[in-house]
């Protein structure tokens, strides 16, 4: 069992300590694991990772580039649908995208020039939550887990959602995906996440997710 990394707080947010994309591949192995003792069917629900040529290839396509999105992407590369009637992710509270879809989603975000009424009356973080030029999104739909994705070994990550423009500076807002790996780990050894076998679904205890991670407000 992978020991936990420290966390500590930054100016853009929470980051643990060390975060490299080896800790990352090895938080995310102890992911696996974690919920493999919980009896979930990882093979049936996961999508085959892709090789780091084919995740640098399609990154570079879009002007983007990062080494912890080769590890993740690596490591699984999106969900197939659920295999449950609830129609519930194996990852508690997260809907992985793959990265086609994100490629896609940024392609689209990229093009999308809002009415210049819209313009005039929201700021154009309100058009895309907080994930504009050079963010990824990473979770399946318009709000969730996004990563910066320009040059940094340590990224910056968000919160993608609509109240981000309007959040403090302290909400949202995280560094590396080491730290999103470790916050899952934390919930799911602490009781933070909880699997109801008999509802096939996850149960939420906020009081016993990482502190930082309620201060976040990332979930």
């Amino acid at each position: 069992m992978i020991d936990l990394p420290s966390i500590v707080s930054t100016p853009n947010g929470p980051m643990v300590v060390g975060s490299s994309p080896e800790l990352l591949k090895r938080l995310l192995v102890g992911v696996d694991r974690a919920l493999r003792e919980i009896g979930l069917d990882l093979d049936g629900w996961f999508r085959p990772g892709l090789s780091r040529e084919t995740i640098a290839g399609q990154l570079r396509a879009i002007g983007l580039e990062s080494p912890e999105l080769s590890v993740w992407f690596s490591w699984h590369n999106g969900y197939r649908p659920s295999p449950l009637p609830s129609g519930e992710p194996p990852i508690p509270n997260f809907v992985m995208g793959t990265l086609e879809d994100a490629v896609a989603r940024y392609r689209q975000s990229r093009s999308f020039v809002p009415p210049a009424q819209m313009q005039e009356s929201l700021g154009a973080i309100d058009f895309d939550f907080g994930a504009g030029e050079g963010w990824l999104r990473l979770a399946s739909d318009s709000e969730g887990l996004a990563i910066y994705a320009k040059d940094s070994i340590s990224p910056q990550i968000r919160y993608a959602n609509g109240d981000f423009e309007y959040a403090p500076e302290t909400m949202y807002r995280a560094v590396s995906l080491c730290t999103y790996a470790t916050w899952w780990l934390f919930g799911l050894r602490n009781g933070g996440y909880t699997w109801d076998v008999d509802a096939s679904s996850w149960t939420m205890d906020i009081e016993r997710l990482a502190p930082s991670q309620v201060e976040a407000r990332f979930w």
